[in-house]
């Protein structure tokens, strides 16, 4: 979702120079981005030294940054957004800023309602003013396959939000009798044996694929035909890369953290707790609820489009 800041930043001043701050995890997603001129790779593990942490801040105000943007709004979010030594630091305001982030970001803008987009574009609102915006980019190499991907896994952080094995087994040999279609099925890291379970359901032949990195598996997901996921990381790497992309919510509100793009729509079942700020569920119906013939005709359609 950030990525559609960087895009708006660009169309509204398309002289900037821009650096963007991510964690070593998912620093090659962005690799070569054409709208990034410099990425700032923060190694989470190697920065708990004092002297590793200092030669990074000193990287950054190299760089004398004129406005630095914290959208991550946390109290390591903070103290990044500090040390890069710009000569304005503006964040979010609460509910969004936590772990004492206010105590770090004095200037800070309260967030809209609605979309957590919105949220992080109110940023560039108050400090560029108001202006164009512009879909995200994400750059991608992969070839076209032309395959129904199908995204099973979800963090353990977030398991109650996995749409059952069952129901993305009898989604997978619909989308290949009806479409006449392959079916691969990604799994990313710890991923692999839910994604096997699905595998074993389904009566139509599917592959199980395992891209090493998020750069690898944007390249498989940059040549599908469909994309379909739970509320998880994956879906908005699709939705970026313009793919047709259905998304499985439950405990989450797919109005504040649907993914953004012209082919992505979103979908729950509408049981009466859901949404919800659990962060676990004994009995997640929000996901078994959710009915394999809404999801199914809501890809076919999405592909009509």
């Amino acid at each position: 979702m950030a990525l559609h800041v960087l895009a708006a930043a660009k169309a509204r001043v398309p002289g900037a120079r821009i650096g963007w701050l991510v964690e070593d995890r998912f620093a090659g997603l962005l690799a070569g981005h054409p709208q990034i001129d410099i990425l700032h790779v923060y190694e989470r593990r190697r920065a708990r030294v004092p002297w590793v942490l200092g030669r990074f801040a000193r990287g950054l105000r190299r760089q004398r940054y004129d406005l630095a943007l914290d959208l991550q709004g946390n109290l390591k979010s903070g103290i990044l957004a500090r040390l890069a030594g710009a000569s304005r630091t503006v964040g979010l305001d609460a509910p969004l800023a936590r772990e004492g982030n206010r105590l770090l970001v004095r200037d800070r803008v309260a967030p809209p309602e609605g979309h957590r987009m919105r949220a992080y574009l109110a940023l560039l609102d108050r400090t560029l003013g108001p202006g164009p915006e512009a879909p995200a980019i994400l750059p991608a190499g992969g070839e076209r396959h032309g395959a129904i991907v199908l995204h099973p896994g979800v963090s353990r952080f977030g398991a109650f939000k996995r749409w059952p094995p069952a129901s993305f087994a009898d989604l997978g040999d619909r989308l290949a009798r009806r479409l006449g279609a392959r079916v691969l099925l990604t799994a990313g890291p710890g991923e692999r044996a839910e994604t096997d379970d699905v595998r074993a359901r389904m009566r139509e032949p599917a592959e199980v694929v395992e891209p090493k990195g998020l750069r690898a598996l944007a390249d498989v997901l940059s040549g599908a035909r469909l994309f379909v996921a739970s509320d998880t990381g994956p879906a908005h790497i699709a939705a970026a890369l313009g793919i047709p992309t259905v998304t499985l919510f439950g405990p989450k509100d797919p109005a504040i953290m649907a993914p953004v793009g012209p082919r992505a729509r979103a979908l729950r079942a509408g049981v009466r707790c859901s949404p919800c700020a659990l962060r676990f569920c004994p009995d997640p119906v929000c996901m078994k609820d959710l009915p394999v013939d809404l999801v199914e005709n809501t890809a076919v359609d999405l592909l009509a489009c």
